[in-house]
């Protein structure tokens, strides 16, 4: 996996067991007007990836990388761009002070974790074997690859299961079964055998 193709997310958590996500701005060219976690692609002078995402999340809503003590990243997700996108995990002592750049980011919400548990504000779509998971806020809406980062980390945080099915192995009653930590491992392990050989393959037929 070469660096052109890796980016990096940052996910601060604060206290409250809240996560900052940010919404684009509308006149951007790639994703205009979507929910996500702050972030890009990774350049040559980052030192790593978690680099990469303090010094993003630093020049979309100027949080300073001081205030963040980075806990851990997840395994990373492939985005609609064929991009390798890393979740790293960052929590706050107290609300950081942010200067939104209105360039990148129109706005900010915080948004509890477990609401990316609850079945309340979301829907899904099977797109064969991919489920497309959303969450129609009141403040913005959440879905595709930064609503499985959400539920993945809110997964972790709060160790409790989501009252959804993740995807077609990962059922609500499969889940009841399982610790949070097999939860994780077994979505990814659906990810890696099903979801990514298929967007591949269909990279590979419009070559």
């Amino acid at each position: 996996m070469s660096e052109e193709q890796e980016a990096a997310v940052l996910a601060i958590i604060d206290r409250q067991k809240r996560v900052l996500i940010c919404k684009r701005a509308d006149h951007l060219r790639s994703h205009p007007g979507e929910a996500c976690l702050a972030g890009g692609k990774r350049e040559e002078g980052d030192s790593s990836l978690v680099d990469t995402a303090l010094r993003e999340a630093h020049e979309e809503i100027g949080v300073d990388r001081d205030l963040i003590t980075v806990q851990y990243d997840l395994e990373p997700l492939r985005s609609l761009a064929g991009m390798w996108v890393h979740a790293v995990v960052g929590t706050v002592a107290d609300e950081p002070q942010l200067s939104i750049n209105t360039d990148e980011v129109s706005k900010t919400e915080w948004i509890p974790l477990e609401s990316f548990l609850k079945s309340d504000h979301h829907w899904n779509v099977l797109a064969g074997q991919y489920n497309v998971h959303g969450f129609d806020f009141p403040e913005l809406r959440v879905f595709g690859l930064t609503a499985n980062m959400c539920i993945l980390i809110a997964i972790r945080e709060l160790g409790m299961a989501p009252d959804f099915d993740m995807n077609p192995v990962l059922t609500t009653d499969v889940m009841q079964s399982l610790t949070p930590s097999e939860i994780i491992d077994r979505f990814y392990e659906y990810y890696y055998e099903n979801v990514r050989p298929a967007k591949e393959g269909r990279e590979a037929a419009k070559m």
